[in-house]
């Protein structure tokens, strides 16, 4: 049957839709020059969803035969900004059916979550998307020749997908050590003091953020590496975490690179105690630094805590580890001595920050 736009409806997805929407995402891969890939919520996919923010609503199109045909979500929360704690809605997760392509349900599903993640207070909305995927970009600026908003370009986002591999550089004057329930209060004493001058950083009191960690899955509190300067000083910190009970990260087909890659990588894998690097429909074993805090004045301890969680990461057979900077963020100038593969974004919003830079952004690839 020839599917026709105004033949397709949307609504706010339910549980009867998990299949479909499983199923949805394993048909439409995200495509990168080196791999393509599919983030695998099976088997519950709104499961990932709770953590997301304070609110998450999931919009699903249905054909006439209740089949999902696309998905976005928009995500609510209450964040940094301009150094005000002040409510924010992302828009993120858009799939759309090859069957459906083509007849501008993509451009639909993304003018439906600007309203819902405007509100009635017209709130500040964000997005991210791929320097390299001109069809998103496409979208965004849909939106403003459809007169429903301007996402303008406010930051440039860089993705760090850092190996397993020993650093060599020496640990410098720091020191660092898995949390315990009692730094607690000094982490989030040092998380305001910082975070409040970065844009899109939860704003988050200590009782929200405890019970937060504690119901995120596979997150424990000692999943939080310290840096401790030699008087005792916290000086940063970030947790550590292994989504794969919510989300993993499952290879649909590689390039020529990165099969040659692996053909070396699988002989000579052993000699760094890493795992064999996966192929076409397996899981990539990746884990995604949350919450990552470092004191400006201390921004060498970085080093010292991406060294401390590699080497954790070597102990329980992952190989990579994933984390995002605003390409202004000085932290950048501390990761030349790490082995990684990078890719840029585009964070956009329909917030007017002027000709002035607002400051640094901070964003969490865990939950992108």
């Amino acid at each position: 049957m020839r599917l026709e736009n105004a033949s397709l409806y949307l609504d706010r997805a339910s549980s009867a839709d998990n299949t479909g929407l499983l199923a949805l995402v394993a048909e439409a891969p995200v495509v990168t020059p080196a791999f393509s890939y599919i983030l695998d919520r099976a088997p519950d996919y709104f499961a990932f969803s709770r953590f997301q923010g304070e609110k998450t609503q999931i919009q699903v199109a249905h054909s006439s035969e209740k089949e999902v045909l696309g998905t976005i979500s928009v995500v609510h929360d209450r964040v940094w900004l301009r150094g005000q704690p002040q409510p924010v809605a992302y828009t993120a997760d858009l799939r759309v059916s090859q069957r459906a392509r083509g007849l501008g349900l993509g451009d639909r599903l993304m003018q439906n979550a600007m309203a819902l993640a405007r509100g009635a207070s017209d709130q500040p909305v964000f997005t991210v998307v791929m320097k390299d995927n001109p069809v998103g970009l496409k979208m965004n600026a849909n939106l403003a020749r459809d007169g429903i908003a301007e996402m303008r370009k406010v930051a440039e986002i860089r993705l760090y997908f850092f190996l397993a591999l020993p650093c060599l550089k020496a640990p410098g004057a720091y020191q660092s050590h898995p949390a315990q329930v009692s730094d607690l209060r000094e982490m989030h004493a040092l998380w305001v003091r910082v975070k409040r001058g970065q844009n899109l950083a939860r704003a988050w009191s200590y009782d929200d953020w405890l019970a937060w960690i504690q119901a995120v899955p596979e997150l424990e509190i000692s999943d939080y590496l310290l840096a401790r300067n030699q008087a005792g000083e916290l000086c940063g910190f970030f947790a550590v975490w292994n989504q794969q009970a919510l989300r993993r990260i499952r290879l649909t087909q590689s390039g020529f690179a990165l099969r040659s890659l692996r053909t070396v990588w699988n002989t000579f894998h052993g000699v760094w105690g890493l795992p064999l690097l996966p192929g076409a429909g397996q899981i990539l074993p990746v884990c995604q630094v949350l919450n990552l805090c470092v004191a400006p004045e201390h921004r060498r301890a970085l080093s010292v805590l991406l060294s401390s969680a590699l080497a954790g990461l070597r102990k329980q057979d992952a190989l990579l580890l994933g984390m995002a900077l605003d390409l202004q963020d000085p932290l950048n100038h501390e990761l030349k001595h790490f082995i990684a593969s990078t890719s840029d974004l585009y964070l956009l919003s329909n917030a007017d920050f002027g000709a002035a830079r607002p400051g640094l952004f901070h964003l969490e690839i865990g939950w992108g």
